[in-house]
């Protein structure tokens, strides 16, 4: 009869047989597959199939050893882009003109008078600035082409007929550019350009002339399908009338919101412009750009310093357009010639 003491380790070697076997029995039947798979996985392979979608790999990974789960980055958001960014005074005209009183705050403060406008074109010219174009802005800021050390862009608000004949002979005289950003239902009063003064700026090959709605309405205040209206119909008006696409855009008031700024968007438009002050322009930000507003307060020396390559700003706080301006609301435009 054997001992005892064999009886006793001959048990647990069957005990440990049974175990192993019952082990790898459930590793190969029960485990999920999945699990399996994200074991024998090359780890380059893992970190591909989860970069295409964490949703569609989360159970792989919910699934796999910790250790391995903690070496794989996963980044639920998108890598934000270069913020390529210039500095580049974009100067706001609106009224050229005289004799508006200064207690007259508001209508003063939009109005440049001839004379005032004839010393500061002179200052650019003499100084070697070069009046740049909107198409190349927007090429500075998409594709980082170099613009001279001296740019500055000039633009003029509304197309009131004083641009035509205060405005548009000084341009000429210093040779240089513009842009008037148009509102296109106004063609027909007689303190805006009509269609001949338009084609005449335009085909001088100095003006620019681009959008700035077809009634200069506070867009936000708008409904969607108003604003659409406002936005693309006065893209598509000045088209069809100058023979050119339209891709620049100013807010009328500087007024827009995300919902807005989407519209220009589809519209098309490449660049847009508020009244926030400043002389900094971004690659995220080229529907909502800055500009300098040139006021009838301004001194030549002010001028001077609005237009300092360094973007040094006297003017800190905007001049925002009356709100009761008469070409803003339908019951108050300008009679019609």
């Amino acid at each position: 009869m054997p001992k005892p003491k064999s009886w006793f380790f001959k048990t647990i070697f069957i005990l440990v047989w049974i175990f192993l076997g019952a082990f790898f029995f459930y590793k190969e039947l029960l485990l999920p597959t999945h699990a399996v798979e994200a074991k024998t996985l090359k780890p380059q392979v893992l970190s591909e199939k989860v970069s295409q979608s964490v949703v569609e790999t989360l159970p792989l990974v919910q699934n796999i050893s910790p250790n391995l789960a903690s070496a794989i980055q996963i980044s639920q958001t998108v890598p934000k882009a270069d913020d390529y960014t210039i500095n580049l005074p974009v100067l706001m005209y609106h009224y050229i003109r005289s004799g508006i009183s200064q207690l007259d705050t508001m209508p003063f403060s939009l109005s440049v008078t001839p004379e005032s406008l004839d010393k500061q074109l002179s200052y650019l010219h003499d100084q070697g600035f070069q009046t740049v174009s909107l198409n190349d802005v927007y090429e500075a800021l998409s594709q980082g082409m170099p613009l001279p050390p001296k740019s500055v862009v000039l633009t003029f608000d509304d197309g009131y007929r004083d641009f035509y004949t205060d405005a548009f002979p000084l341009l000429k005289k210093y040779n240089l550019r513009a842009v008037s950003f148009y509102i296109t239902s106004y063609t027909g009063y007689p303190t805006y350009m009509n269609w001949q003064m338009l084609h005449e700026i335009h085909n001088s090959g100095l003006v620019d002339i681009e959008s700035h709605t077809v009634d200069h309405f506070q867009l936000t205040k708008l409904s969607p399908e108003e604003q659409k209206r406002e936005i693309f119909d006065s893209k598509k008006t000045l088209e069809e009338g100058l023979g050119k696409k339209i891709y620049f855009f100013a807010y009328p008031y500087g007024d827009l919101n995300p919902a807005v700024m989407d519209l220009v968007r589809s519209a098309g438009y490449k660049l847009a412009f508020g009244t926030k002050v400043g002389t900094t322009m971004k690659r995220s930000e080229m529907l909502q750009l800055e500009r300098i507003s040139i006021t009838g307060s301004d001194s030549l020396e002010q001028f001077i310093k609005k237009v300092n390559p360094t973007g040094v700003v006297v003017q800190q706080n905007p001049i925002v357009e009356q709100q009761a301006n008469p070409a803003a609301t339908s019951s108050a435009r300008p009679q019609a010639q």
